[in-house]
């Protein structure tokens, strides 16, 4: 059998190994992505100590338009909120 004959053969075979081994990365790449998002789901997040001369204060606010419905929410009718957390200058403590 020529050379050609036997390599035009093997071409196939090659292309769908390189394709099934770039589908077997992916499909690891998005296991460890995955991996790497349930792991820092499950960690507390500690902010760090403001420093310097000045307090620093935080609140929480939670906004609502009861008027306005979440259009990307996973359940419908879900009214539009807005989380905040708002640093401001604070009055020292004594």
């Amino acid at each position: 059998m020529p050379t050609s004959q036997v390599s035009s053969r093997r071409l196939p075979r090659r292309i769908f190994k390189g394709c099934a081994a770039v589908v077997a990365l992916g499909f690891a790449g998005v296991l460890f992505l995955f991996g790497l998002l349930w792991w820092d789901h499950t960690r507390e997040t500690v902010l760090p100590t403001p420093t310097g001369p000045f307090a620093v204060g935080r609140t929480t606010y939670v906004w609502s338009d009861p008027t306005q419905a979440e259009l990307m929410a996973p359940q419908p009718g879900t009214k539009r909120e807005l989380f905040a957390w708002i640093w401001y200058p604070a009055a020292p403590q004594q």
